[in-house]
């Protein structure tokens, strides 16, 4: 596919968030909205960059709480920008006043624009800090946000504001390096390099449309500044998690997830298991959060900004903000558990758009309970509850060839993803394995990250494995759950942070291991995390292939070791899936329909007899 086509793809999908997202809920304002005061500007950092500013306030003497909107598009000239929109006439109409504030080096901000670096937090602090400080300004300051305007919050509200009162991020991301630009320490291009165009057109469009002359010429100014930007400087010369080619700081500095432990305000999360930009590994993370009793995070199946077209969501988001930020006593600390995983999430059920069937919930963020339950390859095709006892004849397919495509970025006019065609599409033949289980005696639901341990038997000195987890139905159905993916030189494991369930890989330049051809090699590939219920009678299957198809908004570069790998399941080879079992619960609801969940579609089952 062609760098246009990334691209295109790429401002079609952020126009649906910009846009569509704030059509998309028939919410309207209160008949009480105020009339709106707004303004444009600038403040000054504590280094001097001047960064862009602009506020919608009611017209009315105040002083008001403050919501931020801080990202890397168009805030800063409309704060409403990116999806927030949805909200602001409501918030208005509660007595808010609502910033929007420019990432330095974008928009009309000075400077330059170095992703996701220290600079992001201390300029949120000095962004919070400002507020709190304007006449129109009662002191009391929150975030809200969706995608880059919810991963500003983490480092901003990690530099610990002393007028932050709350944060609201959606669809942020944990790891930039293991969630975004190096899945399994494969380097992803096209959400990366189609990321890097829409935020530029993005800003570059507020940059028009802004009333300040001036902005032109700072965007000239940061625009020259910026030459080298994200994909060339970042991304490509830095393909482990400790390179240091021109990369000051880190990966390691850049990952949102390192400002968690020093969060300690109230945090309302929300993200999608199958977001096809950004999914939702930040789960992994919750543990990390120093005041879990002042966290409420919802995970579910969906797409990215799935809330933001949820009114049930949208209610939640705006009860957490009345309370923490305007005092009002609604209940919210005791109504609402600390963890919701709220499964089946419907494109529409009766009406409404991404409610969920029911909700598995938690009163901890740290206390999901899941239980490793494996599941063993064999012969022939069999996912079996024990361990293999025979000696067996291992399966093999050829590397790289075509795999899958699901997911596809995009809603079509009937609201239902593209992944609902890609998917049904054949699969290509010789390119994968797959193993099924039997059809399941009772409810099993399944929650959290899970692990492919694979024994492999390769011909070359290194492959790339993905890892595709389906539920099978009794009507014949094969729905679409979740993914993993390794590079396999770089499967070395940190022991400290891995678990049964999440193998966590190193990712360092020094722990790469070629493979040797011929050789059995045991290799664990990370399932990203996922609820779901598979139903008493339907069958579980894995399938072992190339990312070389599309996963949502994400693709794969291959590796240059074409090869065929032969999957290994005998008892000195014992491979298995291991999934976070739930136990005691069920499904609350019937079994869906087919293509009537977000972002899991169904296809007749490709390996079922004429």
């Amino acid at each position: 596919m062609s760098r246009g086509e990334f691209v295109r793809r790429a401002r079609s999908a952020a126009l649906k968030l910009t846009v569509v997202v704030a059509a998309a809920i028939g919410v309207a304002a209160p008949a009480t909205a105020q009339a709106t005061v707004s303004q444009h500007g600038f403040f000054t950092t504590r280094d001097g960059t001047r960064l862009r500013y602009s506020v919608d306030r009611p017209d009315g003497p105040g002083p008001f709480p403050v919501l931020i909107n801080y990202e890397g598009y168009g805030a800063g000239s409309s704060p409403g920008d990116n999806g927030v929109s949805t909200y602001e006439p409501r918030l208005l109409a509660r007595g808010y006043a609502v910033v929007g504030v420019s990432v330095r080096g974008t928009g009309c901000s000075q400077g330059t624009f170095d992703p996701f670096a220290p600079t992001l937090g201390r300029d949120g602090y000095d962004a919070v800090e400002w507020a709190a400080r304007q006449p129109w300004s009662n002191g009391r300051v929150g975030m809200i946000g969706v995608s880059f305007g919810g991963i500003t919050q983490l480092p901003t509200a990690g530099q610990r504001p002393p007028h932050l009162r709350a944060i609201a991020p959606s669809s942020a991301t944990s790891d930039l390096y293991r969630d975004v630009a190096y899945p399994g320490g494969i380097l992803e291009y096209d959400f990366t390099f189609g990321w890097t165009a829409i935020q530029k057109s993005g800003y570059f469009e507020a940059v028009q449309n802004d009333p300040d002359p001036q902005c032109a010429a700072l965007y000239a100014q940061h625009e020259a500044a910026n030459a080298q930007y994200f994909i060339p400087a970042l991304v490509l010369r830095n393909p482990f998690y400790d390179d240091a080619n021109g990369l000051s700081p880190g990966w390691p500095q850049r990952a949102p997830a390192a400002a968690i432990p020093s969060i300690d305000v109230p945090t309302c999360l929300f993200n999608a298991w199958q977001d096809e930009q950004l999914p939702g590994r930040i789960f992994e993370t919750l543990g990390f959060f120093r005041h879990p009793d002042r966290v409420w995070a919802n995970f579910t199946n969906g797409n990215h900004g799935r809330d933001y077209y949820s009114a049930s969501d949208q209610q939640m988001t705006l009860d957490f903000l009345d309370h923490f930020l305007r005092g009002v006593d609604n209940g919210f600390e005791q109504r609402i558990p600390h963890l919701t995983l709220a499964m089946e999430t419907a494109i529409d059920r009766n009406g409404a758009t991404n409610e969920p069937a029911w909700n598995v919930t938690r009163d901890s963020i740290d206390r999901l309970g899941a239980q490793p339950r494996p599941f063993y390859l064999g012969a022939p095709g069999r996912l079996t509850t024990g361990a293999p006892q025979t000696a067996q004849p291992g399966d093999t397919y050829a590397y790289p060839t075509p795999s899958s495509d699901v997911l596809e970025p995009g809603p079509t006019e009937g609201g239902h993803s593209m992944g609902q065609f890609t998917w049904k599409a054949p699969v290509p033949p010789g390119g994968a394995v797959a193993y099924t289980s039997a059809p399941l005696g009772h409810d099993l639901v399944v929650a959290g990250p899970g692990s492919l341990d694979l024994w492999l038997a390769p011909t070359a000195t290194d492959t790339d494995v993905q890892a595709t987890v389906t539920e099978v139905r009794p009507d014949g159905q094969e729905v679409y759950v979740q993914r993993g993916w390794l590079r396999a030189s770089q499967r070395k494991l940190d022991p400290k942070l891995s678990t049964p369930l999440r193998p966590y890989e190193t990712h360092l330049r020094a722990d790469q291991q070629p493979l040797v051809p011929g050789q059995p090699t045991l290799m664990r590939v990370e399932i990203f995390p996922f609820a779901y219920a598979f139903r008493k009678g339907s069958r579980i299957r894995v399938w072992i292939e190339a990312p070389t198809g599309h996963t949502g908004f994400w693709a794969f570069t291959p590796t240059a070791h074409p090869g065929q790998n032969t999957v290994l399941h005998d008892p000195a080879h014992p491979s298995r899936l291991v999934l976070g079992a739930l136990p005691g619960e069920v499904a609350r609801a019937p079994l869906p329909a087919c293509d009537t969940l977000r972002n899991e579609p169904c296809r007749s089952d490709p390996l079922a007899g004429p």
